[in-house]
């Protein structure tokens, strides 16, 4: 390889990680903002902390699939094994179609990932101790 190509490969490369090292931040205060969000939504609503709030929303006859599928995703997000209980219910009747029906049914594969995020933790949940 000519020494032309070498700088021109390095600031190829530095660009490439530089692209994927934002689009990682974004992603991660993108979700940080979601799972704030939520949860100020839910302790609105419910008495407790954050996690009782969404297991309470999850419960609820008031909100929809959708909110309940998203009150899921936040509680695997937050890794709390207080959810375990409630998400190994849902886990029996959760519905296994892929892709799931977000407003039509609980869905199993996201049940299934907050069970194992609770379980083993997340690359999120270090970033919720609010």
């Amino acid at each position: 390889m000519s020494k032309v190509y070498k700088p021109k490969m390095r600031k190829t490369l530095v660009t490439i990680l530089t692209v994927v090292l934002f689009l990682f931040i974004f992603s991660m205060l993108s979700i940080r903002s979601d799972v704030k969000t939520a949860c100020n939504e839910a302790i609105g609503i419910f008495e407790g902390d954050c996690v009782e709030a969404l297991i309470q929303i999850t419960k609820s006859e008031n909100h929809d699939y959708e909110q309940k599928n998203h009150a899921i995703w936040v509680l695997g997000q937050l890794s709390d094994e207080r959810a375990l209980h409630i998400l190994n219910e849902f886990l029996e009747y959760s519905y296994p179609e892929t892709p799931c029906k977000r407003d039509v049914h609980i869905c199993k594969e996201e049940v299934e990932k907050a069970i194992k995020w609770c379980t083993k933790g997340n690359i999120t949940s270090w970033m919720h101790s609010f």
